[in-house]
């Protein structure tokens, strides 16, 4: 990957965070959540993401519509979903009607 590419990749996950806490609940602003993190024993920030939940099906909406936007390759798209999903994503809301 291209220091390029790897620019745009990280890019793109910081504004599918910043959606993604935007629309959880309660609502947190991400860039805050990073500038006021601690960090562990390997310098790696930490941020509250247990703090926030958010509906699985707007989840995937907000995920689904960054990465459709780009230009990258299935590849490369699919490394921005799986980094998402392992990250610091708010967690899934228990939606009573479905079995998620």
């Amino acid at each position: 990957m291209t220091a390029h590419q790897e620019t745009k990749i990280n890019k793109i996950m910081t504004e599918i965070y910043i959606d993604l806490y935007k629309n959880s609940t309660p609502p947190g602003d991400f860039e805050e959540l990073v500038k006021n993190a601690k960090l562990n024993e390997q310098g790696q920030k930490i941020i509250p993401f247990d703090e926030y939940e958010i509906d699985y099906d707007l989840f995937q909406l907000i995920l689904d519509r960054h990465v459709a936007k780009t230009n990258l390759s299935p590849y490369l798209k699919n490394k921005i979903k799986t980094s998402i999903y392992l990250g610091c994503s708010p967690k899934y809301k228990k939606n009573e009607n479905k079995n998620i």
